[in-house]
């Protein structure tokens, strides 16, 4: 189950127009739902609930597409809240 979750979101970001993730990590400890993307040629962090990462990688692709500069100077980009993007510098 989870690799095809895994090959789920990889096909929803390649659909999107982003980069395939270098790594997926699912079920972190803490935090069960949700899942940790790095994503190639891009340094932070993407958390995403695995429940929802359908809307939350369009929020994502929305995001590096009118403020790239600005998300790329965060250390997580945290997708998990209902309608916002929480930018994470240090850790």
């Amino acid at each position: 189950p989870r690799l095809i979750e895994a090959l789920q979101i990889a096909a929803s970001l390649r659909a999107r127009g982003l980069a395939v993730p270098r790594q997926l990590r699912l079920g972190l400890p803490q935090r069960m739902q949700s899942a940790e993307l790095r994503l190639r040629g891009f340094a932070p962090a993407v958390w995403i609930e695995r429940t929802r990462f359908e809307e939350q990688l369009d929020r994502l692709a929305t995001l590096l597409t009118s403020s790239l500069a600005v998300a790329s100077e965060a250390t997580v980009i945290d997708l998990r809240f209902q309608d916002r993007a929480v930018l994470w510098s240090g850790r």
